[in-house]
Formats: C-alpha cells, structure tokens, sequence
C-alpha cells in the first residue's frame, strides 16, 4: 500500500576542472570528504552518490542516472568552486527537486593556523551562489506571492476583536507557482541539526512525488450539496496528484458476502486485542461489520490504493450493503490509509500525505465551540484512528444505530484522543480553482471519554484564542474536514506546499 518512507536521493559532487592540473591530488581527497558527508546521513535516507563531476557531461550522466533511480531528490555539494553552467542545464532539465547543501569540509577556519590547502579544500560557497542565480534567473516566472507573502503576519485589512476576530492577523501566507526552482541549506555537515534539515526537504519531496502516484477509493457518491470540498477533478489530478478510483458499492457487497471465515476470525482476533468489546455486540452484528473490513482491506490491496473515501449516505440509500463500514474506516486510518469522510478526496489526499510527513494521522472535524472553556469539540460520524487514542484507556468498541437509512446495527470505535500538542491541516481549493494548503498548531485536551457521547471524540484548544483563530480559519478558506497529526508538522507543511505550488497558510 505505502511506498518505503525512506527517500531517496542523488548526491551530485561538483568540483573545477581547473584544478585537476593545478592539484591533481585535491580531487581524491575532495571525493574522500563527500563519501565521509554521505555516511554521516546513516540510515535517514538512500544516497546514491556520483563520481565527483567537473564537466558538463559528467554532470548529464550523473543526472541521467538519478533519473533511472528514481530519485525523490538531488543534493548538489560543492567540494570546491565550480562554474554553474557545468551543473545548471541538466539540473534545469529534471524535474527531480533541488536541494543546495551550502556546507564545506572544515566547521572552523582557525587565523592562526590557515594554509592554502585549507582555502582549496572549503570554497564551494561562491559556487552555490554562481549556480543559485543561475537557477533562480531561469526558473519559470513564479507568482508574485511566493516572494512577496514570505512566511510572516499578512493583515491586508484592520484587526478586529471581540467574539468576531476580523481581519487577518495571525494568518501567514505563502504563494504558490509551478516549482522548478531549488532549496537551500547552509551550515556544518557535522551539526545533526543541519543534516535533519536536508533529510526533510527530501522527504518532502519524496511525499510530493507519491502524490502524483497516489490511488484514492471512491465508495458512494459524495454528500450532496457540501460545495466545500466539491472537486474539479481534472484540476485535482493535475495540481494535486491522486487518481480517484471509483468502487461500485456492489463489488464491496460481494467481497463482503464472500469473506473467508479463517480472515473474519483473524480480524476479530485483532479487534480483541486492541479493543474492549462492549457485550451488547452480537455474533451477527460483529460478523456484519467484519465482513465489510476484509472488503475494504481487500479492494485495497487490489487496486493498490493508497487512500479511501466514503458516504456513509450513500450506504443508507442504496441498501446494498448490510450495514455501514465506520470500524472499516477506522481499522484502514489505523492501517497507515488516507481517509476522508462523506466523499471527500481531498481530505483523503490530505490525511495521506500528513500521515506521511508525521504520523500516524486521522480525520476530523470541529463539530461545537466551548465559547467558556476557549476550546472545540471534535468529532465526526463514527471515524478514528484508534492509535492516536489516549493510552490510559482501551478504546471499546460499541454496537450503535444507523439512523440515516435501512443499514442494519453496526459496530464502532468509542474513544478519546492522546492529549498534547498537534497539528491540523486541510487542502482544499482556493481562489481560481487553485489547491491551497492550510496548517494550524492546537493541543488536544486531557479530556477522557465523555459520558454519553458515542462517537470518537475530543476536545481541542486552538494556539491562539479561540474566537480570532475559528474566525481566520474561516477568512482562509479552511473547508470543514480536517487531517490531524501529533506534534508541530506546520513547517513540513509549508515545505511541501512550496514544492508542489500550492498556496500556503499557517492560521493561528
């Protein structure tokens, strides 16, 4: 289902030619040091290193290789100056994303004790610059928001107050454009601080890549007349990346009337593990629910997908099915699946890719505001992700009522969330059609389950206060799904909107 998160990526060692008359021995001892930098990566991502290059044509081939690899990234690493239009062209070329190390061999340069070989060995950095203009010179025209809206306060309009919270403040914002551009990380090779810098640029650009290869189910038509999360799906393909995968709702009935007893047994073992199983569920009730996990798990692996949607609408209406898939749902979140509720993809899409910059992830929804308490209650149908329940109490599983059509009793997860901090996205379309990406810092509340309310649940409390931020959530355009992850995930975010051209907002 998921691709291997470990990145992979080209490692492109520049040097001058010129020197390899002038100190023929400084390129060994320059190859030398980008074998020791590449180590120093361990485990975090795949290096696949060239031979130092000082020609144009070891650069192309170099590339090219990159290409066969599949490569999510390139690291381009000066050992010495090196001219740009060396590099630039075959880099200008591939689409694969850019990310200029500006590092050198020493951390320090001591004055009372600096020679020439020092000097020769550690001046790559006017060759990052030479090569930086170059690309930035030859980048297609970017939109004027991604240099004039740089991550920082935008308050187009007057700050309001009170309950309302108008205005702008505390929304940062960044443009969006075709990215044929770089990144670029200067600092010590040595400093692991430095290097988790690289690492996450390549994993983003790994994330941005499986987007474009990302498979999402369709189960049931989307919610009528919820215009927010209504798609332009061509532009969805084009600007986001997923292909949607529509599953006739019969092919799930089938699957599901046809499921093996030895993969019921195996799958209600694992509820029994992980979950308290509340004694009112019945043997058919159990088996009901069951049988529509191994479907769901078994169109997955099928046809390959990545993410999944359904309405549970759709499922009231048409009676195919016996009753509604919400366990399916939540046992596929937990499995490591995107999932958007209601027919929305592009929650689908979003709790994918943040589930993959840090997860595990969920989905969610602000359901009611706590106006006294400066906090939300978060909910939705009967969806979770039970790993992100709180530790203190075993999620139990419940058997409830299917009030919105003829589907029989099904069963479903009741818990609460682990509290502390958190992140919540959304992706969404913006202004002219185009895929905006917003992020948010919260914290989940230390709240057990509440008494009498069955469906997943928690309470939230937003970074900033409650009011100016639900009021600038809205003026952003957030829709009304949510992906959720654990810990602050908001500059991931913000690197992987910027790769894939996507406008950027951070509300707080």
């Amino acid at each position: 289902m998921k691709p291997s998160e470990k990145p992979r990526v080209g490692l492109l060692p520049l040097m001058l030619k010129l020197y390899d008359k002038a100190y023929p021995e400084l390129k060994a001892k320059q190859r030398r040091f980008a074998a020791e930098l590449a180590r120093a990566f361990g485990d975090d991502i795949d290096i696949e290193a060239a031979d130092v290059c000082n020609t144009r044509e070891a650069v192309d081939d170099a590339i090219r290789g990159f290409e066969r690899a599949d490569a999510d990234a390139i690291i381009v690493l000066f050992l010495t100056y090196a001219p740009s239009m060396i590099a630039a062209p075959a880099l200008l070329r591939t689409p694969i994303p850019k990310i200029l190390f500006n590092t050198q061999k020493l951390e320090a340069l001591d004055p009372g004790n600096l020679k020439v070989e020092h000097i020769l060995e550690n001046h790559g950095m006017h060759g990052v610059q030479d090569l930086a203009n170059v690309l930035r010179r030859s980048a297609p025209l970017y939109d004027p928001g991604r240099l004039s809206l740089l991550p920082g306060p935008v308050r187009p309009g007057p700050e309001g107050g009170g309950h309302g919270g108008g205005g702008t403040s505390g929304i940062c914002a960044e443009g969006g454009a075709p990215y044929r551009g770089f990144e670029i990380v200067t600092g010590p090779w040595q400093d692991a601080a430095v290097r988790a810098d690289v690492v996450l640029w390549a994993k983003v650009a790994k994330i941005a890549k499986d987007l474009r290869r990302c498979r999402i189910g369709m189960f049931g038509a989307p919610f009528e007349g919820m215009g927010d999360f209504g798609l332009d799906e061509t532009a969805f393909r084009m600007q986001v990346g997923p292909e949607i995968v529509r599953v006739p709702l019969t092919r799930l009935a089938s699957l599901a009337a046809s499921a093996p007893g030895k993969a019921l047994r195996e799958a209600e073992a694992e509820l029994r593990r992980n979950f308290d199983v509340d004694p009112k569920i019945g043997r058919a009730d159990m088996v009901r629910s069951l049988k529509l996990l191994y479907a769901f798990r078994k169109i997955a692996s099928d046809e390959k997908l990545d993410a999944l949607t359904l309405n549970f609408v759709s499922f009231g209406e048409s009676g195919i099915c016996e009753t509604v898939p919400f366990l399916a749902a939540s046992m596929m979140l937990a499995d490591g699946y995107g999932y958007g509720g209601e027919g929305d993809a592009a929650s689908a899409a979003c709790v994918y890719m943040m589930g993959r910059l840090r997860g595990p992830a969920d989905f969610t929804e602000m359901f009611s505001m706590d106006f006294a308490g400066g906090r939300i209650y978060m909910a939705h149908m009967a969806e979770c992700n039970w790993r992100m329940g709180r530790p203190s109490e075993r999620p139990r599983l419940i058997l409830r009522e299917f009030k919105y059509g003829e589907c029989k009793p099904y069963v479903a997860l009741r818990q609460s969330c682990r509290p502390g901090p958190v992140t919540l996205a959304n992706l969404t379309t913006g202004p002219g059609g185009r895929f905006q990406l917003i992020a948010a810092r919260a914290g989940v509340e230390d709240v057990p389950p509440v008494a009498g309310q069955d469906t997943p649940h928690f309470f939230l409390r937003p970074a900033g206060d409650l009011c100016g931020f639900l009021s600038r959530y809205s003026e952003a355009g957030g829709s009304h799904h949510l992906a959720m992850v654990f810990g602050d995930a908001v500059e991931p975010a913000r690197r992987l909107a910027r790769l894939t051209g996507w406008p950027f907002c951070a509300v707080a």
